[in-house]
């Protein structure tokens, strides 16, 4: 269901008006739609439907949540989560805040591996301004990673980089407990 909807998407060119964005979100639906179907389904609504400047239903945010806490620790939860978080960039109008209702959710039920966690700390700070979601994602990633030095600097690199000189700090000050300094 996902890899024909996922053809059908490519050959849509995310054209809301091509037969193929039809058939591809008549998948996806389909597949959202399974008792315990894959979460990839939703993503795959999400990403299309956003990207082509279309209505994102609040119910496949609430779908793509439900069957994080569902079953949090499969694999294709945290890939659903993570593909959003990665093509945020080139999608201005997902919803952020559901978003990150949805990483921070599975860091709470089942933690990716840490540089996700990052990942989902990067997005909270760039896209919702969220300094203290930031602090808590970007502290667990460097605590997950308790040998993980080359980590826990690049992350307190970036921040410096991006004029976040006090969470820096704190993230410096988490790494020198960690014996990561």
């Amino acid at each position: 269901s996902n890899d024909m909807a996922t053809l059908y998407a490519g050959v849509s060119g995310s054209d809301a008006a091509s037969p193929s964005y039809y058939f591809a979100m008549m998948e996806f639906e389909r597949g959202a739609g399974l008792k315990h179907g894959s979460p990839l389904s939703e993503q795959g609504l999400i990403l299309l439907a956003a990207d082509a400047d279309q209505i994102v239903k609040e119910e496949w945010w609430d779908s793509l949540i439900e069957k994080i806490r569902k079953n949090p620790r499969a694999i294709d939860t945290e890939l659903a989560v993570t593909g959003i978080v990665s093509q945020r960039p080139k999608i201005a109008s997902l919803n952020d805040q559901r978003l990150a209702d949805a990483y921070t959710l599975l860091a709470e039920l089942a933690p990716p591996a840490p540089y996700k966690l990052a990942n989902y700390a990067d997005h909270a700070l760039t896209y919702l301004n969220d300094e203290a979601l930031a602090e808590q994602l970007f502290t667990q990633a460097i605590e997950n990673a308790p040998r993980d030095r080359k980590l826990a600097n690049a992350i307190i690199e970036s921040l410096v980089n991006a004029n976040h000189g006090k969470l820096a700090a704190k993230m410096s000050a988490v790494a020198d407990a960690k014996g990561l300094s």
